[in-house]
């Protein structure tokens, strides 16, 4: 880490209000999904899903928490790393005169991350519910795309525009 780089901290874009308060609204809803849906479900549920997205590890209903919990430290860890960008690591050298257009990107991309964590175990909850019900058989076989499109993409994009506004 670079002991020179600027302190501050980048302005929130309407963006960046919208993307924290959804993230915020996210993990909110994968709190509630956890607790609504714990009344309904047997002892037993689906705990682990394969590859090809089929139950393959069961335990007892009280893990249906584990992602929600998971999911907060996950949440709140990368909340208050947000708010030191300057010890980041960056593609391009951090200046004064780029680190305000460099960490609102990087601290974008945490707030899109937050969002997509808590989205993607909110339903990961839905499948476990629905597999210990009998809704469903396993976990759809979209959902691994998915996971990995919502992780992948907006990384590649900020990649894409840290080097662009290096430039």
């Amino acid at each position: 880490m670079d002991g020179a780089r600027p302190r501050l901290t980048p302005p929130h874009s309407e963006i960046d209000t919208m993307l924290e308060s959804a993230g915020w609204l996210a993990l909110l809803l994968l709190w509630g999904l956890a607790l609504y849906f714990y009344a309904t479900l047997p002892a037993v549920v689906p705990t682990h899903f394969n590859g090809a997205g089929q139950v393959d590890a069961h335990g007892p209903k009280g893990t249906i928490f584990i992602l929600p919990v998971v999911g907060s430290v996950l949440f709140a860890s990368m909340t208050l790393l947000n708010k030191v960008p300057h010890i980041f690591n960056y593609p391009v050298p951090i200046t004064a005169v780029n680190a305000p257009a460099q960490y609102a990107l990087a601290t974008r991309l945490l707030r899109f991350l937050k969002l997509a964590i808590a989205a993607l175990f909110w339903l990961l909850v839905f499948f476990i519910h629905a597999s210990a019900t009998g809704q469903a058989d396993g976990i759809s076989w979209w959902v691994f795309p998915l996971t990995s499109a919502s992780l992948i993409v907006p990384s590649a994009y900020y990649l894409k525009k840290a080097l662009i506004v290096a430039s």
